[in-house]
């Protein structure tokens, strides 16, 4: 995390940082289990934090059917947080507090129209 907020803006909405754990037993679950561990404190420095592997079960935000996680190789991918996060940080509190401290009026904006949104598609 330090490095990726060193190496960079935090404006920069390009930059990522892909990580391919190697020389682990288990792969998907160490992805899994540092994505979780780690999301948190990601989160509040204003970042984002995925898993990505194989079979990934999380589904998309409009079709429950697709699995936008997927991936051939097992890993883990660190961003910087946009205005549209909102839809992976809006079932916790803190995680939404982050996201407002970051955007601000915008920020509310985009959870108003995420909510409007969810509403639509129930």
């Amino acid at each position: 995390m330090e490095e990726f907020l060193q190496a960079g803006s935090t404006q920069d909405v390009y930059r990522c940082r892909i990580i391919v754990p190697c020389g682990v037993d288990d792969i998907v679950s160490a992805v899994e289990y540092v994505q979780k561990q780690l999301k948190p404190a990601f989160v509040e420095r204003h970042l984002m934090i995925g898993q990505f592997f194989q079979e990934c079960a999380e589904p998309g935000l409009w079709n429950k059917e697709f699995r936008p996680l997927q991936a051939p190789v097992p890993l883990i991918a660190i961003r910087n947080m946009v205005p549209t996060d909102i839809a992976f940080l809006y079932d916790d509190e803190n995680y939404v507090r982050a996201y407002l401290e970051k955007f601000g009026r915008r920020g509310s904006i985009a959870l108003r129209q995420f909510e409007t949104a969810m509403e639509a598609h129930k």
